[in-house]
């Protein structure tokens, strides 16, 4: 092709390029790269930008990746025009990584990253370290989503030196990347750390820029979650007379964001961001009782999602088969957040006794789950918790165990060891409260083959430790053990008081201690126990609590020949019986809904 044909082409492509004629634009650089006669330098920039428009306009990422490797072809393996050949070796990753070849994404971003890390002399600078950083934060990304953490940590520690040459907000980002890949493989507590060490380097950012308004989200959201993580929900529900510090502090880095805003840099869409800044809040409200005010927050965080998703031009009853492989990652995140919002809803109704209204935010989840289901796979496990707390909150235990069982194993699978745990431990209590015979051994041996029998580790995070304390405290009670279950029931009370200020938690660790009290002759002590956690449940308006309050009261007033106070507790706890079986034959007169949540996956 003619020079000045070339060039008029290049100019017409860069015009239909910037007023939005992408499909014309298209076959001008399609044209510039059949035409065979541009130097190779000017094809390849041809080829990427073709491919470029490809992936992003017609999501076509088979016919992008044969441009991109014709691209490198072109360049071959000099270091001259090291920012043109890194572009396209990205590009060329993406593809791979959109078609679902990691093995050759892996190779593509570490041959790249070879080339970066021996360049030498005029190629060696500040565009050399970014492109040697982005090829290493994209092998990180790699190794993750392969479920290698290792890997991907080792890939992060190899980023000092260009990070260092970067400057301080790319070493923000660093600490940040490190403390996500920590936190998903559950090292929560290491995840804490190095945040808390970047603390200065964060506040020292110079304000003003959406980068830097991004990047204190992101840490703001992130200790946050990693704080939820490890059960320091206590220290996060203090309150001054402006309110709770944590939720002030989110709220005004959330209005530094716009919501609608490209993120700038690799992450998450910023609706996905904030939305899952309000998740973070209820988060913090929920185990302290303020259910409206949690319920509040993730409302306004689902519709955010909404809004991302219909922007984007995904269609919900589509599912997953309408989704561009290009767009799956930002998708799989809005969806994943959407999922979590709804399921923190859905606990929330059924805590306050609300299980119709739970059962039709479940029957959401299932049809997202059943719509997307390669996207949300990691999720399977929570589906079965949530179905597991419904079958238990409306007394189907034989279903609700199962359910818990299959989430354990299939949180052994994904590598989320705490969830495993707490899925064990609510199939153990299913299993107590099945009453068939055997059930005390089998509870038994499902604490002993997840080590939760013996001791209760104190390196479990919080909220599990607290919870192996609880049931484990009530399998004792059951098998006699009074000295021994009294004390783990203590040791749970106090850690759901003191540190997780978990109100639901303190409810029922109190009703389980309550009759051991009274069998030490403390009748005193087991009553203000059992109205303390009845105020608790009521509170929250929840039924279950409400009436194992009152049957456990009932009994103490009839032990102690209080006949008086065991007719009024008697006549209250008949009253509490019929509210908590009205609301269950509310979710159960749905019969098909009902018994699409009891047997889902199960069958």
């Amino acid at each position: 092709m003619a020079s000045k044909e070339g060039k008029a082409l290049r100019m017409l492509a860069e015009h239909f390029t910037t007023n939005g004629n992408y499909l014309q634009a298209i076959k001008c650089h399609t044209a510039l790269c059949l035409g065979g006669k541009e130097v190779p330098l000017v094809e390849a920039r041809s080829q990427l930008a073709l491919a470029k428009l490809l992936l992003q306009h017609t999501h076509n990422a088979a016919e992008a990746r044969s441009h991109l490797e014709r691209a490198l072809l072109l360049l071959g393996r000099s270091q001259q025009n090291l920012g043109l050949r890194c572009e396209v070796s990205s590009e060329l990753a993406r593809c791979q990584g959109c078609m679902g070849d990691v093995r050759q994404q892996k190779q593509t971003l570490a041959k790249a990253l070879d080339i970066c890390q021996s360049a030498s002399g005029a190629t060696e600078g500040p565009e050399q370290h970014a492109w040697e950083l982005h090829f290493l934060f994209e092998l990180a990304t790699c190794a993750a989503k392969s479920g290698d953490m290792a890997a991907a940590l080792e890939h992060m520690e190899r980023t000092s030196t260009s990070a260092s040459a970067a400057g301080p907000d790319v070493q923000v980002l660093v600490a940040l990347y490190k403390a996500q890949l920590l936190a998903s493989s559950g090292k929560r507590a290491e995840a804490l750390q190095v945040l808390d060490s970047s603390v200065e380097q964060v506040t020292g950012l110079e304000e003003g820029t959406p980068r830097v308004a991004h990047l204190r989200l992101h840490f703001g959201l992130l200790r946050t979650l990693c704080q939820l993580a490890t059960g320091e929900t206590g220290s996060l529900q203090q309150t001054t007379d402006e309110g709770m510090p944590v939720i002030l502090e989110l709220e005004a880095l959330m209005a530094e964001v716009a919501s609608n805003e490209a993120w700038s840099y690799e992450w998450l869409p910023a609706s996905a961001v904030c939305a899952a800044a309000c998740l973070a809040c209820a988060c913090v409200l929920r185990p302290g009782g303020k259910l409206k005010e949690a319920i509040k927050y993730l409302e306004r965080g689902q519709r955010l999602i909404e809004h991302e998703l219909h922007a984007q031009g995904i269609d919900l009853q589509a599912g997953e088969s309408a989704v561009a492989a290009t767009a799956k990652d930002d998708v799989q995140a809005l969806l994943t957040v959407l999922f979590l919002l709804v399921e923190s809803a859905a606990l929330i109704q059924m805590t306050q006794s609300e299980l119709a209204g739970a059962q039709k935010l479940i029957l959401l989840l299932l049809q997202l789950l059943n719509g997307f289901p390669s996207l949300l796979r990691r999720l399977v496990p929570s589906m079965h918790m949530l179905a597991g707390h419904y079958a238990h909150v409306n007394g189907v235990f034989t279903r609700a165990a199962a359910h818990f069982a299959a989430a354990a194993t299939g949180n052994a699978y994904n590598g989320e060891c705490g969830g495993g745990i707490l899925a064990a431990l609510n199939q153990a209590l299913a299993v107590l409260c099945e009453g068939a015979p055997g059930a005390l051994v089998r509870a038994t041996e499902i604490l002993k083959r997840h080590s939760l029998y013996d001791s209760v580790s104190s390196g479990l995070p919080a909220t599990e430790r607290a919870a192996g304390l609880l049931v484990s405290g009530q399998v004792l009670l059951a098998q006699g053990d009074d000295h021994g279950g009294r004390l783990r029931l203590s040791k749970a009370l106090k850690l759901a008081h003191n540190r997780l200020s978990n109100h639901s938690l303190v409810s029922q660790a109190l009703n389980s201690l309550a009759p051991a009290q009274l069998a030490t002759s403390d009748a005193v002590g087991a009553e203000s126990m059992l109205k303390s956690s009845f105020t608790l449940a009521k509170n929250l308006h929840d039924l279950s609590s409400q009436v194992q309050s009152l049957a456990e009261l009932h009994r103490l007033h009839i032990a102690t020949a209080a006949a008086e106070a065991a007719e009024d507790s008697q006549a209250y706890l008949m009253r509490k019986q019929q509210d908590l079986a009205h609301t269950q034959q509310a979710a159960a007169a749905a019969a098909n809904d009902h018994a699409a949540i009891l047997g889902w996956g199960l069958e």
